[in-house]
């Protein structure tokens, strides 16, 4: 609305996650080894879908480009700011719920608009619903490891085709169910006795995945 420069405001959202972050890993005496286990199983899972994808040419003899397209373009709406009539193929920016392509675009000001960034950036983004069933399932199965339970649902989510799909194909309702079990996970916890705050985050994660795509409005009334 203002018309201020991107970058700065951006990279100050950044910044103030990295002191955050700092503050409580020193607080905590550093990652413990558990934690690092997490981290490199969500890094290998991610690799895995970007290799998955180079397989696309070859299954989808390399015609099913517009859904990357599509997105990618839209992305770069917010990113150069383009006139509110533009045109996505046959669709206009209304069509479809814009947070997922806001969220691209502001990563897109801090390591830039080629391509291969978004398709990293986005890829991901519909990775996100592992981390958030891992969330309800450390509750359920308290005997094992976090990193044992991480480690079975990224193999689950990977060896599903549906998952598979969304995440190659960039389609938006990988992080509109991200939104949708989190903010369910905060509504639990809520439940178990937490403070009234825990409501609040509930709610802005459910907004958040009206505002991605609009299959999450079943699950919000439920």
């Amino acid at each position: 609305i203002l018309r201020l420069p991107a970058f700065p405001l951006h990279l100050l959202v950044i910044i103030l996650l990295c002191i955050w972050s700092i503050t409580f890993f020193i607080k905590k005496q550093l990652w413990s080894r558990n934690e690092w286990q997490l981290a490199v199983i969500t890094f290998v899972a991610f690799v895995v879908v970007i290799a998955i994808q180079g397989f696309i040419p070859y299954y989808a003899g390399g015609e099913w480009y517009f859904d990357w397209y599509e997105h990618y373009v839209r992305m770069r709406f917010f990113l150069d700011r383009l006139p509110l009539e533009t045109r996505f193929g046959p669709y206009l920016l209304t069509a479809r719920p814009p947070l997922f392509n806001v969220v691209a675009y502001f990563y897109a000001t801090l390591l830039g608009k080629d391509f291969w960034v978004f398709q990293l950036t986005s890829s991901f983004l519909n990775l996100l619903p592992i981390l958030s069933c891992f969330l309800l399932f450390r509750r359920i199965l308290k005997q094992h490891t976090s990193a044992f339970v991480l480690m079975v649902l990224a193999a689950i989510f990977l060896l599903n085709p549906s998952f598979i799909i969304q995440v190659t194909f960039t389609w938006t309702k990988g992080l509109a169910a991200y939104f949708v079990l989190t903010g369910f996970y905060f509504y639990l916890t809520y439940r178990r006795g937490k403070p009234p705050a825990y409501v609040y985050l509930s709610f802005i994660f459910l907004a958040g995945a009206l505002l991605t795509h609009y299959s999450a409005i079943p699950f919000i009334l439920g």
